[in-house]
């Protein structure tokens, strides 16, 4: 099947941008990777301003200072048990909660470039980058020598970002994209190359999994899905230099691009976005979803955007709401949203909520016109007061 992206419907038609700069805190313009932890904070790691940590108010950085193997930080992962790793241009580390931790000396991420963390079905955490390979399982696995033994030369090579994804197929078998080298398969026993004579166009490779379990993989002018058997070339619209692909929350699989934006496909089509439509920069090189739906993208020298993709609602008379002063909000715990009414006139209705579709008001109560205050009790009972 050969198809090609070009600009279609907007897949956030009503969403909301916003961008963050250093003028707001963050660390740096040149972002690289994002990772939410346990806690709900974003972390975002950038090409040489160490790490920044934001909690929807402000930004706090850490740097070498704090611990950090390196302030070139391009890969951020939040493992099934809650640890926050990152992969610097120093070697590998995690935060526990206080500072930054770090692998004894020896072991092979130690100190090397790591550029891409991944963790696979069985909790293995994989880590890839100028000449490292291996796996975390408790102990550390460096699989550069088995590499070596089998092709005669490390899985990477050159300067600059060596892997530019890690993915795990249906059959379980490892993915690796280097930089100047080969797409890599590893079945856990022999690494397999995929280049030219498999129908890929050489140079730097992105892989990551959908949603429907297709293999994707990006160069520096071309996209493909792999069925398993073939790769099956999908033609960008324009020049694209494939940076990274990843998969949100909801399923939906997003090709970063320098220069050209984001692609996004939805599991029906494609979409297209670039710094006409919100972006704070061409050059995107990864995209988050976090757990409320907000969509962020690290962009390499405008820093970083966010798109809440749930359009801001405005409720009026149209929708059923009195032509009244809201005095107080509420949100009970099933997500409703509460409304006080200050109207010092009868008959009024004294509150409404909204459950995100219909509008319901309660009329006024015996001895009250007016509600003021507003609260919800741990037992979701609401209290107002006039």
């Amino acid at each position: 099947m050969t198809e090609t992206i070009t600009r279609s419907r907007k897949l956030l038609p009503k969403g909301t941008w916003r961008t963050y700069t250093t003028a707001e805190g963050l660390a740096g313009l040149q972002t690289e990777h994002l990772a939410e932890d346990a806690e709900g904070f974003l972390w975002i790691g950038t090409w040489d301003s160490g790490v920044s940590r934001f909690g929807g108010d402000e930004f706090c950085t850490f740097t070498t200072k704090d611990g950090l193997p390196h302030n070139r930080v391009q890969a951020i992962l939040l493992d099934r048990q809650g640890r926050l790793w990152f992969g610097t241009q120093g070697g590998v580390c995690w935060w526990d909660g206080k500072e930054f931790r770090r692998f004894g000396p020896g072991n092979g991420v130690s100190d090397k470039p790591i550029s891409f963390i991944f963790e696979d079905q069985e909790g293995k955490l994989w880590f890839a980058g100028r000449e490292a390979l291996g796996y975390w399982d408790g102990s550390f696995h460096d699989l550069v020598p088995e590499y070596y033994r089998q092709h005669g030369q490390a899985p990477s090579s050159g300067l600059g970002i060596e892997c530019r994804g890690i993915a795990q197929d249906r059959e379980e078998a490892l993915w690796f994209g280097f930089i100047s080298s080969n797409l890599v398969r590893y079945d856990g026993e022999r690494f397999y190359r995929y280049g030219e004579e498999h129908g890929l166009v050489a140079g730097a490779y992105a892989v990551a999994q959908g949603a429907e379990g297709t293999l994707w993989v990006g160069t520096d002018t071309s996209l493909y899905r792999y069925d398993g058997h073939t790769f099956q070339a999908v033609p960008l619209e324009g020049e694209v230099y494939v940076r990274k692909i990843q998969r949100d929350r909801e399923g939906q699989t997003w090709i970063c691009t320098t220069g050209a934006g984001v692609f996004c496909y939805d599991g029906a089509e494609f979409h297209y976005f670039t710094s006409q439509d919100g972006l704070a920069y061409d050059w995107v090189n990864a995209v988050f979803q976090d757990r409320e739906g907000q969509i962020w993208f690290a962009t390499y020298g405008g820093g970083l955007s966010c798109c809440d993709p749930h359009s801001i609602q405005v409720l009026g008379e149209q929708e059923g709401l009195p032509k009244s002063t809201v005095s107080a909000l509420a949100e009970d715990h099933r997500g409703r949203i509460w409304m006080g009414f200050a109207t010092f006139s009868t008959p009024a209705a004294l509150a409404a909520y909204y459950d995100g579709e219909h509008l319901e008001t309660l009329g006024e109560q015996e001895g009250m016109d007016s509600c003021l205050i507003l609260y919800v009790d741990s037992r979701d009972r609401l209290w107002c007061g006039g």
